[in-house]
């Protein structure tokens, strides 16, 4: 039963993403500090479901900027460019690694935060957009916590606290 519900969220969510892509953005904050499929039972443990949100995300995005017929808002700062100076250097201390194989597989991994990030400089743009997405997290971490709060006052303090597995 968890799963069908867990599937009615996301369901919701890419809707939502697709209408208002900035609200896709706070999903993604969602399923990224939270893990709520992990939680599932069946079927829902293996739904790509962050990558679906992305991509619906990705496609709210582009609909908007055709529908609007405007080229996207570049904000630059100086922090953009402190970003562009790592990700330069993630690329050369992995051609330069003493295990060359490994570290690619590492930067790999590290690649696939970009994207997302890509979509929160573009979409993120108003201060009241960036006071949702803090709050959203926050409240993602908080449930989190409770959850295992609860579970840790339950056992008498003698039990790990284990988030989902995997």
């Amino acid at each position: 039963m968890r799963d069908y519900a867990l599937l009615v969220i996301f369901v919701s969510l890419v809707f939502l993403a697709l209408y208002r892509p900035w609200l896709g953005v706070l999903g993604l904050a969602v399923l990224g500090f939270m893990h709520p499929q992990g939680y599932g039972e069946s079927f829902i443990k293996t739904f790509p479901a962050y990558l679906v949100l992305f991509a619906a995300t990705g496609i709210g995005y582009l609909a908007e900027q055709f529908r609007l017929k405007s080229w996207p808002r570049f904000h630059w700062d100086w922090r953009l460019g402190g970003l562009i100076l790592l990700w330069g250097w993630f690329f050369v201390s992995t051609y330069y690694a003493l295990a060359p194989f490994a570290a690619r597989e590492k930067l790999v991994e590290v690649l696939k935060i970009l994207p997302p990030l890509v979509l929160v400089w573009l979409l993120i743009d108003t201060r009241e957009k960036l006071f949702l997405l803090m709050s959203t997290i926050a409240l993602s971490i908080a449930l989190v916590v409770i959850k295992g709060g609860y579970w840790a006052v339950t056992t008498g303090f003698h039990d790990r606290v284990y988030g989902p597995p995997g």
